[in-house]
């Protein structure tokens, strides 16, 4: 026993307590029964105890601690134990007894005992004599712990049994040894691989006896903290790969033996564990993931995984994936020269989990794919959904099928394959494609290669996508494919734009397709000799062809596309459409210095190449002057040879007809030559409104001139005429046209063969617009030349107005050259004829000129005229033969016979019958009436008594004067005929000098008016060719107008969709470049910033664990002496506190990764570029709103601009309609008042010639002329003389014996009262005479004398009578 006078310490045997300080009333028993408790329960055997009680004395210097005591009703008892009642195994033991701490929480019913026992070194096999023939044997712990708790005194540990103790993980240990030096490169020294470890034991064991478990881990991390000095973090495997943590766990794992009895045993194993952080790309931050390493028979086995943490961003790729997995095998034996992991993770979608797998390599070679047996549409969608956080509504009828697909991530790119896809109902398919995911949509495209073809064209190298993307707020789908085409020589990048039939189409579900194809070769503009190459070095070759494009369709009019902003024309094939420049021709036929934008669309047909059709903005008309203008064009390019073709209606006025004549026609250009073919199919009824009986056609065939230099100047052709069949009735002849500049002032030519007169009267019928009854049919017109003519004159030859034809007339067996017209109603015929024979009548030329015929058929006239003479009685006398044809033909004639010389009188004939057959005269016959004037019944009367003197005297005088009177009479013959002579010649003389005159003046009369009309027609003319060109010109520049409006809008429309097009694409450029940025921030950096901002958070965190760590390790220093869990805690304390130092020191060098990642150049740059291509993204955004709005604008700056033109157009040609004929209508009316008032001047002018006929010198010469043919006819005063020379010398044949008285009784008393002529003219003409009535009085008695009489024989006569 010791003891001072503050302290009494007593030592005894085990079973002797001695206590220190004061105890308070109660406190032995308190005690004595707590000890008891536990010691039996733990078995606690202790020698050399020391007991420190609670006292109220001062300070006490006690074991452990320099507080003056303990807690009132508790101690704290040390002493030495055998450990597990092994008496080798002597530990220093240290015992709480009493009432726990206030914060220390006892379960109900449980006496609180916190004991523990400490041994400098022992093995495991010295309390687990089941592992004496494992490793375990060799491995020695040291600086042992072993603890229990029934109360959580130490809160680090559960309830129950602890060991714990430092180990080096030497060569002893194997396997152990080798991972952590071969594989994790630890250093091979005892500070490096020494550790602190721990162990749960369980919760029931004592002290007194060997512990019984089934198993045993003693766990225990490395101390990884960086040395002093060193900048060392962790352990790095290469570049890419750190430890932050490596701990160990020695396993002793229970097992039985099989036998007849079963025996326990205790095998040996060993794990390792810890943190490895692999740097991988998208991310700043290492990933971070827990491992743990397993012996795998030879081999060991590194599994790491994220627990349960989803890793975000895998290799830069967008996706995130759950339950990943690293792991690899590896022979611990070996030194790692290199780290080659497999690597495993699960992408989750809504309907599906997808299981990828691969390989992570130390070095950043990486690769992780997966296999989908399966894939869907649905599949597809929901990686999208997955990458961009956006849904995809798929568009209605939208569809396509895949059979399989993969996903790949690796240094070569993420990727999405598709296999055996297929779209357009299976109609197109290919083997593999990859799907590309956007900010507007997804895309799917693979490559077929070989050929497709699309009716007449193939596509080559085909490449195959589908395409989903949102406008707006809706999403869109659709299916291309593309390739190239060969044409030309030239290679052309072609897209198939692939669509459903719309409802309205027959075939809804059939797949249409268009094919889009442009000529990168050639640029945006290229001459038209480039892309068609027949028309390379013509006049069309340099036609500038701008937005060419290669166009193939199944269908005319297809699904609207924007490959084709400027909206051409599709039709069903294949084509090629272009805007086309100026074409020099085309503005000169158009007579504009500039042209509106035409659309050239080549359609190629099979066996033929390409139809090269210009399309033009608007329905376009072209004036070809006077009226004549076409339908709206259509035009076209010939290339064999190479023309600029027109085809177009050309419609042609003329006069009075309403309606034109409508002709079919193409013109055809090349440079300044045109030429021009038309027909009109059809018939042309009523021409120039001569007849509705006259009509022209059933094909007509048009001629025009057009020399373009000169018609562009004046608008008009340099000729123009029509041939066609010509019908009039039933006959029918070929006609030709001819037109002067004004078709309104037209001749109608044409040739008929033979026109009866049926036809030729139903034809005057409808001219005059009267009912002509029709004649008997004894006229037939042979080769008739017709003038249909409105009144023109065409070179020097003028046509009258109407309708008229020269023509050979077939009459009474006759053949005649006549002319023919219809005026006043009236159809004339006229002939100057030289012989025409009416039955026995020979009618021809009389007094050297040629009979007149004239034929006049109307309404109420119907005669025919001939004015000629016949030879009668060897006498050529004049008559005029008229044939009445109405009621019923008869004919009429007259002339005038010689009685004496200077005696005639009137004959007039008539047909024989009452009606004649006009169609034979062959037994026609005229009778011939005649009654003797006054003067001739004088003269017969004269003669006759003249007679009876020369008979008295002729029985008185003697035969010499009778011959003497003979003489005489002769010589007076011969002076009549001479004085005749003389007289015609002179009455002639005077006739031809005022005939000459009159003819003059007439013809004066006539030049003046028709200078006069020339001048005012001229005036006319000139004046409605100054209105029409004013017109037409007004209305060529409201069509230019209406044309450069169409296409101006159209290229402004058009305009619109590109800039739409050139937004929407510099759009996608950008956003694929800032896509592309992203990506490339997203890959090598991943969220860098925000992995800053974490790794700040996280070296926070861990400097806030830290801190709280040295609280309570500064805590636990500082705490009572008697408080010893406290301080048995601390070492395991220190131990974590290491593992946050080593994780600290890890993540500040993370952290000073990220800022040396989120500061270094190459980040800053990656960074700094999203933005700027987000603002030159939002430039282009907004450059391309002001582009598409300026495009807008400038459609309604189009409109307006265009539409003032065309206001300013119309306005034009509303004044000139309105106003601008004033000049030509005041022209019109002067010609009509000088012609109306020119009827009298022509009439007094023709009075003139007429008068001619009837004038005194006329008559003179008709006089004098008729004389000379009496005087030579004359002989009666002859043949009287040579008569009385007969009775003279031979009496008067006894018949009568004259007397004086006789003579006297007569002569007193005879009066002739009457004579008159009767007789056939056939038989006359045969040599007959007429028969004569003489009505005389003898003496008061009319007495009725007959007798004949012929022409010539006065004596004969004078004596019959």
């Amino acid at each position: 026993m010791a003891s001072d006078d503050k302290h009494l310490f007593c030592r005894s045997g085990a079973k002797l307590l001695f206590f220190a300080g004061t105890w308070s009333p109660g406190g032995i028993d308190s005690l004595q029964s707590h000890w008891a408790q536990t010691s039996r329960k733990t078995g606690i055997k202790i020698s050399n105890p020391v007991c420190l009680l609670a006292t109220e004395t001062p300070r006490v210097d006690v074991p452990g601690g320099t507080k003056p005591h303990p807690p009132l009703d508790g101690f704290v008892l040390q002493g030495e134990i055998d450990l597990f009642g092994v008496s080798s195994l002597i530990a220093r033991f240290t015992s709480w007894q009493g009432p726990p701490p206030p914060t220390v929480s006892v379960p109900k019913g449980i006496v609180p005992a916190y004991h523990q026992a400490e041994i400098d070194s022992l093995r495991v096999t010295s309390f687990l004599p089941l592992l004496a023939n494992t490793p375990w044997a060799d491995f020695e712990l040291n600086k042992v712990l072993v603890i229990f708790q029934n109360a959580q005194f130490d809160p680090t540990r559960t309830i129950g049994w602890h060991l714990e103790a430092e180990i080096i993980i030497d060569e002893r240990y194997s396997k152990v040894h080798d991972v952590l030096v071969n594989f994790f490169q630890i250093p091979n020294d005892s500070e490096s691989l020494r550790l602190r470890a721990r162990a749960a034991l369980g919760p029931k064991h004592r002290w007194d006896t060997l512990p019984s478990m089934s198993g045993f881990c003693l766990e225990g991390v490395l101390d990884l903290v960086p040395k002093q000095g060193s900048k060392a973090t962790g352990i790095r495997l290469g570049t890419d790969i750190t430890l932050s943590q490596i701990g160990i766990r020695l396993l002793a794992i229970s097992s039985h033996e099989l036998g007849l009895k079963a025996r326990q045993k205790m095998d040996y194993g060993f794990g390792a564990f810890g943190t490895i952080h692999i740097a991988v790309s998208g991310s700043t931050v290492p990933l971070q993931l827990e491992f743990d390493v397993t012996e795998m028979g030879d081999l060991v086995q590194i599994k790491a995984d994220l627990r349960g943490a989803l890793w975000q961003n895998v290799f830069g790729s967008g996706l995130t994936l759950s339950n990943v997995l690293f792991s690899t095998m590896f022979d611990a034996r070996a030194l790692a020269r290199s780290y080659q992991f497999d690597l495993s993770a699960v992408l989750e979608l809504e309907s599906t989990i997808i299981e990828l797998s691969g390989h992570y390599g130390a070095g950043g070679d990486y690769s992780l794919t997966a296999f989908v047996e399966e894939l869907t549409t649905a599949h597809i969608l929901e990686i999208y959904t997955h990458l961009t956080t956006q849904s995809i509504t798929m568009p209605s009828g939208f569809d396509f099928k895949m059979t399989s697909g993969s996903i790949s991530i690796s240094k070569a790119g993420f990727i999405i394959s598709v296999n055996d896809l297929e779209i357009a109902d299976s109609k197109y398919s290919c083997k593999s494609a990859t799907l590309a995911v956007g900010p507007s949509g997804l895309q799917i495209e693979g490559h077929l290669g070989g050929s497709l073809e699309f009716d007449d064209i193939s596509l080559n190298d085909v490449t195959l996508k589908v395409e989903i993307v949102k406008t707006g707020e809706l999403w869109s789908g659709s299916f291309t494919l593309g390739g190239t085409i060969g044409f030309s020589n030239m290679t052309v990048d072609a897209v198939v734009h692939l669509y459903k039939g719309g409802a309205s189409d027959a075939e809804t579900n059939k797949w249409e397709w268009t094919v889009y194809g442009h000529f990168a070769s050639v640029g945006p503009q290229a001459p038209l000799g480039e892309v068609i190459h027949a028309t390379k070095g013509t006049f069309l070759g340099n036609v500038t062809l701008t937005d060419a494009v290669f166009i193939a369709a199944s269908r005319d009019d297809p699904e609207v596309s924007n490959l084709n902003p400027q909206h051409y024309t599709i039709r069903r094939g294949v084509q090629i459409c272009a805007v086309v420049g100026h074409i020099g021709p085309f503005s000169k036929l158009t007579r504009q210095s500039t042209s509106p934008d035409l659309i050239l669309n080549a359609s190629w047909a099979n066996g033929f190449g390409f139809l090269l059709e210009i399309l033009l903005p608007t329905p376009f008309v072209i004036h070809l002057g006077r009226g004549i203008t076409t339908d709206p064009i259509a035009l076209h390019i010939q290339t064999n040879p190479v023309e600029l073709m027109i085809h177009a209606g050309i419609k042609v006025p003329v006069a009075k007809s309403p309606v034109p004549l409508d002709f079919q026609a193409s013109l055809s250009l090349q440079d300044d030559v045109v030429t021009v073919s038309a027909d009109m199919y059809g018939w042309w009824v009523d021409p120039f409104g001569v007849s509705e009986k006259v009509k022209v056609g059933p094909h007509i065939n048009l001629g025009l001139d057009i020399d373009l230099p000169l018609f562009f100047l004046t608008g008009l052709p340099t000729g123009f005429r029509f041939a066609g069949g010509l019908a009039i009735g039933t006959a029918e002849a070929q006609v030709a046209v001819d037109i002067s500049e004004d078709p309104f002032q037209e001749l109608l030519k044409g040739e008929v063969k033979n026109l009866g007169i049926d036809d030729l009267v139903a034809f005057a019928s409808s001219v005059i617009q009267h009912e002509i009854p029709p004649p008997p049919d004894f006229l037939e017109f042979q080769e008739l030349k017709l003038y249909m003519s409105t009144g023109v004159a065409i070179g020097t030859e003028n046509f009258p107005a109407g309708f008229s034809f020269d023509a050979h007339l077939i009459i009474f067996g006759s053949h005649l050259d006549v002319s023919a017209g219809i005026t006043g109603g009236v159809l004339s015929v006229h002939a100057d004829i030289e012989r025409l024979h009416v039955g026995p009548l020979i009618i021809q030329g009389h007094d050297g000129k040629k009979a007149l015929f004239a034929l006049h058929l109307g309404a109420s006239i119907q005669h025919l005229e001939v004015d000629g003479g016949i030879e009668f009685l060897g006498l050529q006398v004049s008559l005029l033969l008229k044939l009445d044809i109405l009621p019923h033909p008869s004919f009429f004639f007259s002339f005038l016979l010689a009685f004496t010389d200077l005696l005639l009188f009137k004959v007039e004939a008539t047909a024989g019958s009452s009606s004649a057959d006009l169609k034979d005269l062959s037994n026609l016959d005229f009778t011939l009436m005649a009654e003797f004037d006054q003067h001739i019944l004088e003269y017969v009367r004269k003669q006759l008594i003249d007679a009876l003197e020369q008979a008295k005297h002729a029985s008185d005088d003697a035969i010499k004067e009778a011959r003497r009177k003979v003489e005489a009479a002769k010589e007076q013959y011969e002076a009549d005929i001479e004085a005749a002579k003389t007289r015609v010649n002179e009455t002639f003389a005077e006739w031809t000098e005022y005939s000459k005159s009159q003819r003059a003046e007439a013809q004066r009369i006539r030049d003046d008016y028709s200078a006069e009309s020339a001048a005012l027609q001229k005036k006319v003319d000139d004046e409605r060719e100054a209105f029409n060109i004013k017109l037409k010109q007004a209305e060529g520049d409201l069509q230019h107008a209406s044309a450069h409006r169409a296409a101006e809008m159209q290229k402004a429309q058009a305009a619109v969709v590109k800039a739409q097009n050139d937004w929407d694409s510099s759009v996608r450029r950008d956003e694929a470049e800032l896509e592309d940025a992203k990506r490339v921030l997203r890959e090598k950096f991943g969220s860098a910033e925000s992995d800053l901002q974490d790794a700040r958070d996280k070296v926070d965190s861990l400097q806030n664990q830290i801190n709280d760590i040295d609280h309570t390790i500064s805590d636990y220093n500082s705490a009572d002496w008697y408080v010893f869990w406290k301080k048995a805690a601390i070492p395991s304390l220190e131990i974590t506190k290491g593992g946050l130092y080593a994780a600290k020191h890890m993540a500040d060098d993370i952290l000073d990764a990220c800022k040396a990642i989120v500061e270094g150049t190459e980040y800053v740059t990656a960074r700094d570029a999203i933005p700027l291509v987000e603002h030159t993204l939002e430039v282009t955004r907004k450059a391309g709103d002001v582009a598409f709005k300026a495009a807008q604008l400038a459609v309604h700056d189009a409109d307006v601009a265009t539409q003032a033109l065309i206001n300013m157009a119309v306005k034009t040609l509303q004044e000139v309609q309105n106003g601008g004929d004033f000049v030509w209508r005041k022209a019109e009316k002067d010609l009509a008042v000088f012609i109306e008032a020119g009827k009298a001047v022509l009439a007094g002018a023709q009075k003139i010639l007429d008068d001619l006929e009837t004038s005194a010198a006329w008559v003179a010469y008709q006089t004098a002329t008729v004389a000379i043919s009496l005087a030579r006819a004359s002989t009666h005063a002859l043949d009287i003389a040579t008569e009385s020379l007969k009775i003279a010398e031979h009496g008067i044949d006894g018949l009568i014996n004259i007397t004086e008285e006789m003579v006297r009784t007569i002569t007193s008393a005879l009066d002739i009262t009457r004579v008159t002529l009767n007789g056939s003219y056939n038989d006359i003409a045969g040599g007959g005479k007429f028969d004569a009535l003489i009505l005389v009085t003898i003496g008061g008695k009319p007495r009725e004398v007959r007798i004949k009489f012929r022409i010539g024989s006065v004596s004969d006569f004078v004596h019959d009578l």
